[in-house]
């Protein structure tokens, strides 16, 4: 949804009543990203050099917010790495791999953060790599690397910095990830969970959509 068809929603579903207008957006289709629109990017952070970076954002930083793996900020490709001192390379990118994720690849690398988090120590990790940005799912593919990360390094507990747990959960939306996870649930099992919810926004949403 855009911001406006979102605000639309929330004003009518949560009575908020404000005095709304949404101007409707020219030649733009639901289907399509950045990049296909021809307009410059604007960097709406540092550390979102390009469009695409929204998207490695919507993957690797969910868990970031945990202060346990690094996401590549601190480096020269923020969002696109994740590794940590612990971590082997080459066996992550393996494990990651094997999973045959729609439209992303893992590429094993060798890095060390110039400044945030895990600076100047010697990280090993991978790169992330979307090969289909039509399949690509960044969200999922978030879920899979924490869930590759807690089977393969059982000793460095991903919720371990319980000062950070609570801005993940609200990044989530509740704590039902943290809880699964935590419980040994595979991203398929969560998955399922929020399935029926899901159907049911798609369905909430559908009068409120203007493309």
């Amino acid at each position: 949804m855009t911001v406006g068809e979102i605000a639309k929603m929330h004003n009518t579903e949560k009575q908020l009543k404000a005095n709304l207008t949404v101007i409707p957006l020219l030649n733009w289709k639901r289907n399509m990203f950045w990049g296909d629109t021809g307009l410059p990017w604007v960097p709406t952070s540092p550390h979102i050099p390009h469009w695409e970076s929204a998207l490695f954002l919507a993957t690797t930083g969910i868990f970031g917010e945990l202060h346990v793996l690094s996401e590549g900020v601190g480096y020269t490709l923020p969002f696109e790495y994740v590794g940590a001192p612990w971590v082997n390379a080459d066996e992550f990118a393996s494990a990651l791999n094997a999973l045959n994720l729609p439209g992303i690849i893992f590429r094993p690398v060798f890095f060390r953060p110039y400044y945030f988090r895990l600076k100047d120590q010697d990280c090993q990790g991978v790169q992330l790599h979307i090969t289909g940005y039509d399949i690509f799912d960044s969200f999922s593919t978030g879920l899979h690397i924490m869930r590759t990360s807690m089977d393969l390094y059982t000793g460095h507990d991903l919720f371990a910095n319980i000062n950070r747990i609570s801005s993940f959960n609200k990044v989530m939306g509740s704590d039902a990830i943290t809880i699964g996870l935590q419980n040994g649930k595979s991203v398929a099992e969560l998955e399922r969970e929020w399935q029926k919810e899901l159907n049911a926004f798609k369905i909430l949403r559908k009068k409120y959509l203007l493309y």
